[in-house]
């Protein structure tokens, strides 16, 4: 498949707002809506059907994760961060799970989809990952880590060179914003 300019622009664009997410900048959400717009139809056109999804469903949480923090900002309520707690890591990795057989099944079935459970598995992952994100949760970086790990070879296997390595570059970025987030929130306990 060869490189086009929506391509490149949604990889600008997915840079963009993953640094604004780093520093926990509110920018983060608009430049987050243009990158799944164009990433969307890219995905569509390398019918990586659940990718698609995934980028309708980002640009509902895009909207929610903007709305949320808008509001955060305008009560000066705390900036804080949180960590997930034992019921959510075992309700997560059941949910995980569960939806990605149920997805990769219906379009290995259903569609001409090019991997669909790989392609399933990235697309649970990372909405978990963007609900953690809305939610501050210092832990989302490891759903966006290894997501970006497995999505760097989904896309190279289909042709789509450009994204591959923005998502190989989104697992420094990964590691980049655990560390920050991490330190932030030993910052604020050692405070509290």
């Amino acid at each position: 498949m060869a490189l086009t300019l929506l391509e490149i622009t949604g990889v600008a664009l997915g840079l963009a707002s993953t640094i604004l997410l780093i520093r926990r900048h509110i920018g983060c959400w608009p430049t987050g809506i243009l990158t799944v717009i164009a990433l969307g139809i890219v995905f569509f056109e390398a019918k990586l059907y659940s990718a698609v999804l995934l980028q309708i469903a980002f640009l509902v949480l895009q909207i929610q994760g903007w709305i949320t923090w808008a509001q955060k900002k305008r009560t000066d309520e705390e900036d804080g961060l949180q960590r997930l707690t034992p019921f959510l890591i075992t309700s997560i990795v059941t949910i995980l799970f569960s939806v990605t057989v149920a997805l990769g099944y219906a379009m290995k079935t259903y569609s001409d989809a090019a991997l669909p459970y790989w392609d399933a598995f990235c697309m649970v992952l990372y909405l978990i990952g963007q609900w953690l994100v809305i939610h501050k949760v210092v832990e989302c970086w490891y759903f966006w880590g290894l997501a970006n790990v497995i999505t760097t070879f989904v896309y190279a296997s289909q042709g789509l060179y450009f994204v591959a390595l923005l998502h190989l570059a989104y697992i420094g970025i990964s590691l980049s914003g655990l560390i920050s987030w991490n330190k932030s929130y030993q910052e604020a306990e050692f405070l509290a």
